[in-house]
């Protein structure tokens, strides 16, 4: 079970979070969890996402979920360019297992930016079909309490917007982050009604926002969101990293925070 109401953090990276040097490297000597292509159903058409399981994945063993969407820019970014599966082997013990489920989101690549954006306000609908194809085919731990979301750059804004609609369903989200987010949620998605976000009956949910110093328009999404959060009665973790933009060498260490402070393994 992912812990809930964590202590909320604002911090800055490197001055005081310190990440090893070789955190994101591949290491002949660490094993690293094994990663399937799925397919699933929705509205009559199939998509695809991609599964990362925990080093050692025992069908007996019951696991949370970890949702992890990409940017606009690729599918099946997190393994390809942030090998975050490298990040989540070399963590090891430092947290707890958790199977990592990645939609395939865009349905070309080389399509324009009002279908990649249409692509992701569809995650919508598709979602709960994902969700219920990885609670059927893995052994999960349901409910809201052990199901996370976060994503990139235009994954981070979806993943807030998710974690938004499906409140109050069977597929509500406990902990979502939004790492480098695009700061457009309101005025694309939310009709601007800024008062509505995130209103909830109570506040037991985890929120990470986190971005470069010199990601110049979204560290303002960032802080945007952090302060809608907080009129609604949410407290918010916030994480910068110095001198980075809005890149891998940002995204990377964000996320390895993230996982730090999410998902460490309790003593």
């Amino acid at each position: 079970m992912i812990k809930s109401k964590k202590e909320v953090i604002n911090k800055k990276i490197p001055q005081d979070i310190q990440i090893p040097n070789d955190y994101a490297t591949y290491k002949q000597n660490i094993k690293y969890g094994s990663i399937e292509e799925i397919e699933y159903k929705s509205k009559n058409q199939t998509y695809k996402a991609q599964v990362l399981l925990p080093v050692n994945y025992n069908p007996s063993i019951s696991y949370p979920t970890l949702y992890l969407l990409s940017g606009i820019g690729n599918n099946y970014e997190w393994i390809n360019i942030g090998h975050a599966n490298w990040i989540i082997g070399n963590l090891g013990n430092e947290i707890i297992d958790l199977i990592i489920v990645m939609p395939k989101i865009l349905t070309n690549t080389n399509e324009d930016l009002q279908d990649k954006i249409k692509d992701y306000k569809d995650l919508e609908w598709k979602l709960p079909d994902l969700i219920n194809k990885i609670e059927f085919s893995f052994n999960v731990l349901k409910g809201r309490e052990n199901r996370s979301i976060a994503g990139l750059s235009m994954g981070g804004m979806s993943a807030l917007y998710l974690s938004y609609i499906f409140d109050k369903t069977p597929y509500a989200f406990e902990t979502t982050g939004a790492i480098s987010p695009s700061a457009t949620l309101f005025e694309w998605w939310l009709g601007g009604k800024e008062e509505l976000a995130f209103s909830r009956q109570d506040n037991d949910y985890n929120f990470y926002l986190a971005t470069g110093t010199k990601d110049a328009i979204l560290i303002q999404g960032a802080k945007r969101y952090q302060q809608i959060l907080k009129q609604s009665g949410f407290n918010s973790s916030f994480v910068t990293i110095e001198n980075k933009g809005h890149d891998w060498t940002a995204f990377n260490p964000l996320f390895y925070t993230f996982l730090k402070f999410f998902f460490n393994r309790q003593k």
